[in-house]
């Protein structure tokens, strides 16, 4: 027991001064810790959101995390969830690869609903510096910019359709000079 509360104290202490990242609650069931990698990240695969669990019961507690990422006009960009059982204490390290943001602020919500039913939301904000949107490849930059600055699909198509014809009218003048010059020393 002593030992418990001698490590919650020190987790407590290094989160306040060591961090300037975290928001902590406290109930019945025990305290929950959230703490972001960082508050300014290059892109959302470097955020990691840790939940930290301390003092819970001896009896597992099942735990549903929702994860909820804002805009800086309060519209939910990405929603995730995570199902954990949580004994004594328990940190939960959240990845979010799949989510394709741009540069911006944003907010992490996290909603946590126990088993009898108790619900907290606690939250965080963090920003994205500098990004690139990815579909298992990353975007040119002109077609980054444009998505983040509100391009829409016809933007894309044109940018698209613009580098495809640029594409084949450089193809053509190198065939062109090669074939001239080939000519040229044929004769």
């Amino acid at each position: 027991m002593v030992n418990k509360f001698i490590f919650s104290c020190f987790c407590l202490i290094t989160m306040l001064f060591f961090s300037s990242n975290y928001f902590v609650f406290a109930q019945d069931l025990g305290s929950v810790f959230l703490k972001l990698s960082e508050a300014k990240v290059k892109d959302i695969d470097s955020l990691i959101a840790e939940v930290s669990f301390f003092e819970f019961p001896t009896s597992p507690t099942t735990v549903k995390m929702v994860f909820d990422i804002k805009n800086s006009l309060g519209q939910s960009v990405y929603a995730g969830e995570n199902t954990l059982s949580v004994v004594g204490e328990k940190i939960f390290p959240k990845r979010f690869i799949s989510a394709n943001l741009p540069a911006g602020k944003y907010n992490l919500e996290l909603s946590i609903f126990y088993d009898n039913g108790l619900q907290k939301i606690i939250g965080q904000d963090f920003e994205i510096v500098e990004s690139f949107i990815k579909n298992n490849q990353a975007l040119p930059a002109a077609a980054a910019l444009s998505l983040a600055l509100g391009g829409d699909s016809f933007a894309w198509n044109l940018m698209i359709i613009t580098g495809v014809a640029l594409l084949i009218l450089a193809i053509f003048f190198i065939i062109k000079f090669v074939l001239g010059r080939v000519k040229t020393n044929a004769q």
